[in-house]
C-alpha cells in the first residue's frame, strides 16, 4: 500500500481549541483511508509549530510551502473566515498549490451558496457592497468563492464540497483511480 500525503489548509488552526480538534478530525481520516486500504498522512499549517514549538512566520510559511510541495493533492476550507469570504492564508495555499500543479480539493460549509447571495443582505439598491466608503461590486458567477479559487492552471472548475470528510472522499476515490 504506496504512502500518500495530502495537505490540508485550513484556518482552524486559529480556534482556540485548533490542536485537539484538528489532531481528532485528522485520526478520522486517517481511519477512513485506513480502511479503504490507502497509507495516507494529513499535513496541516498547524503542524509546523507543534514541531518547531515557535512561531516565526517566516519558517511557518516555509515550512507550509515545503508540505504543500511534498503533498499529493490538497485539501482546503474556504469556508467563510472573519467575514463572508475565505482565509487569505488559505486562499495563497491554494494559489501555490495550483501553481505547482497540484489538484486542489475545496470544501465549504456554505458551497451550495454564491458569493453573490452571501453579499445579499449588504447590497444596496444599485447592486453594490460599500468597502471603505466605495461602492464595489461582488462577482456574479454562481460560485461560493471567488472565481481564483474556482480553477486549476487547465481552466477547469473546481467542486466545492459541503464537507471535509466528502472533500476527502473524492480523494480518496480520485488516488484509488490512478493506482
Amino acid at each position: 500500500m504506496p504512502h500518500l500525503d495530502i495537505y490540508w489548509a485550513t484556518p482552524a488552526v486559529f480556534w482556540p481549541d485548533s490542536e485537539a480538534w484538528l489532531a481528532a478530525q485528522k485520526r478520522e481520516l486517517q481511519a477512513t483511508a485506513s480502511a479503504a486500504q490507502m497509507d495516507v498522512h494529513i499535513l496541516s499549517p498547524i503542524d509546523t509549530a507543534l514541531e518547531q514549538k515557535c512561531c516565526v512566520d517566516e519558517s511557518i510559511f516555509l515550512s507550509n510551502v515545503a508540505m504543500i510541495q511534498q503533498a499529493a493533492c490538497v485539501i482546503a476550507d474556504v469556508s467563510p473566515f472573519r467575514g463572508l469570504e475565505p482565509d487569505v492564508g488559505t486562499a495563497l495555499q491554494i494559489g501555490i498549490a495550483t501553481q505547482m500543479g497540484k489538484t486542489v480539493y475545496l470544501y465549504s460549509k456554505h458551497a451550495e451558496q454564491s458569493l453573490q447571495a452571501a453579499y445579499q443582505a449588504q447590497m444596496n439598491a444599485d447592486g453594490y457592497v460599500m468597502f471603505d466608503g466605495k461602492p464595489t461590486q461582488v462577482e456574479d458567477f454562481g460560485h461560493p468563492v471567488n472565481l481564483m479559487l474556482m480553477h486549476d492552471m487547465d481552466g477547469n472548475t473546481r467542486k466545492v464540497y459541503t464537507s471535509l470528510q466528502a472533500a476527502f472522499a473524492q480523494v480518496l476515490s480520485d488516488l484509488g483511480k490512478s493506482d
